[in-house]
């Protein structure tokens, strides 16, 4: 009686540890590191699993017909090193003259 009492008590325990790890593993691979890029203000959020790039960087070119300065601008998703998602492209920084 006593030994099967053990048993029960090692098994909830074994499955308590794995429920415990498999948490922590994910808060690991999920919670991501956000990191400021200094090349005009792009936002960096960079798990292990992931990782997204809000773009607006400043291309240091010079829109001819207006002379207004052009960055790169979007967002970009890649999960597992694959880009799934990618709507940056350049664009004409527009201000009030």
């Amino acid at each position: 009686m006593l030994n099967k009492k053990n048993e029960k008590y090692e098994k909830t325990r074994k499955r308590t540890w794995i429920i415990i790890t498999v948490i922590f593993l994910f808060a690991i691979l999920l919670f991501p590191n956000v990191s400021q890029i200094k090349d005009g203000g792009s936002v960096e959020y960079h798990a292990v699993l992931y990782q997204v790039v809000k773009w607006h960087r400043y291309e240091g070119k010079q829109n001819f017909d207006k002379n207004r300065p052009i960055y790169y601008d979007g967002t970009e998703i890649k999960i597992l090193g694959i880009t799934v998602y990618n709507n940056a492209e350049n664009m004409v920084y527009m201000y009030c003259e």
